[in-house]
This record gives structure tokens, sequence and C-alpha cells, in this order.
């Protein structure tokens, strides 16, 4: 299951700041269903979101593909290659709370 969150109780609560082209997504299960990309912008590696799998993210509107992970948890990941991202993603516990970047705002 994925929930959108925009800035609620929970992204409050472990006191995170959300910048005006920034959202949180809860991510249920221990499949993201996503597939990630390393790409480069300005020089530096970013993760993206390549590809949506499954029908949980189909129907989230800000979830697209070029979406950039900027924090996992509590942890910033901004500028990480894409490997350890993906190793903070999977030894984070379910639910884990994702951060994202709209790259149609950069």
């Amino acid at each position: 299951m994925l929930t959108l969150l925009a800035f609620t109780s929970e992204a409050r609560s472990s006191e995170q700041f959300l910048y005006s082209d920034e959202y949180f997504v809860l991510f249920q299960s221990q499949s993201l269903g996503l597939v990630l990309s390393e790409e480069f912008y300005k020089g530096f590696p970013i993760v993206v979101v390549k590809e949506k799998l499954g029908s949980d993210n189909v129907n989230n509107p800000e979830l697209t593909q070029g979406s950039i992970i900027v924090q996992v948890a509590n942890e910033q990941v901004d500028g990480l290659p894409l490997s350890k991202i993906s190793s903070i993603i999977k030894g984070s516990p379910r639910p884990t709370l994702i951060k994202f970047r709209d790259p149609n705002r950069l």
C-alpha cells in the first residue's frame, strides 16, 4: 500500500521539513513497486523513479517518472549513489516514509 502525505501530522512528528517542490510517500510493503535509476544533475548523482510498477503506485498523481529521492526515513540521501540509497531503503523497517522532489520544479 502506498500513501501520499502532504505534510501531515506523521511527517511533522518526525520533524521533517518540506520545500514547495517536495512531498512524502509512505510505503507500507517491503517492495516499493518502483524501478530506480541513477542520473546526474549539475555533476551530482541523483536517484530518480524510472518506472512505477503495481496498482498502488499507478493511482498516486505526485509520484511520477523522474521524481527524485531526497530522504529515506530520517536519513538525507541527496547526492548518494543508487547502490547506497537502495541499501538504505532495503534496510528501513516498514512502513517507511520517503521524501521525493518534483523534477519539474528544479
